[in-house]
């Protein structure tokens, strides 16, 4: 059967149950309150820790441990079919996106639409080897990326274009900009893409 066809039956709650077969009580409820699993707003490690009466430091370590045993067993699940999606709308895009735009169009290219799906994709994504994320920062907005994509390539690329508009103190079209960062060779001899570039600029 045709992988879109497949992931469009499948119902991904039911592929996280039985994933969390693997998990303990304790981290199966961690992970659950920490990717919005239960439709309820997400917690954080100190709201979790409370209900434990153990640190937020033990609970991240709990979550850890959990996302480790997830992560050997997503190549069995069809999780596997919603994480090549998302790369392939990664790699469309330069490696890099916004969690937000990512999300919808992962959801939008293997027909889910719920709030759940959602907050299971992230799962999906975050015991993922290749992918890494970067949470929300004074510079940054959420956004997910390739590991060989390195927060320091995305910092020079954003840096970049802003010292050049800076200087320039004017509105520049994208395309100028993305000739004037292309000949910085930020990346030694390798050319960030424009989607990269982009990307970059959106997050």
């Amino acid at each position: 059967m045709d992988e879109q066809v497949l992931i469009n039956k499948v119902d991904l709650k039911s592929v996280v149950d039985e994933m969390f077969l693997v998990l303990t009580a304790k981290e199966k409820e961690v992970v659950i309150r920490r990717f919005s699993l239960d439709n309820k707003p997400r917690e954080t490690l100190e709201k979790i820790g409370h209900h434990f009466n153990v640190t937020r430091e033990r609970i991240r370590q709990i979550e850890n441990i959990a996302l480790l045993k997830l992560r050997r067993h997503i190549s069995n699940s069809h999780l596997r079919y919603v994480n090549r999606a998302a790369k392939d709308i990664l790699i469309e895009n330069g490696g890099v996106m916004k969690e937000s735009l990512l999300i919808a169009e992962t959801l939008n290219s293997i027909g889910k639409k719920s709030e759940l799906d959602g907050s299971i994709i992230r799962l999906a994504l975050s015991i993922d080897g290749e992918l890494a994320k970067n949470d929300r920062s004074n510079e940054f907005e959420p956004a997910w990326h390739f590991e060989k994509i390195s927060i320091n390539n995305i910092k020079s690329i954003t840096n970049s274009a802003y010292n050049i508009l800076k200087k320039k103190g004017e509105i520049i079209a994208f395309a100028d900009l993305f000739k004037m960062i292309k000949q910085l060779d930020l990346f030694f001899n390798k050319q960030p893409t424009l989607e990269l570039i982009k990307s970059c600029l959106c997050i």
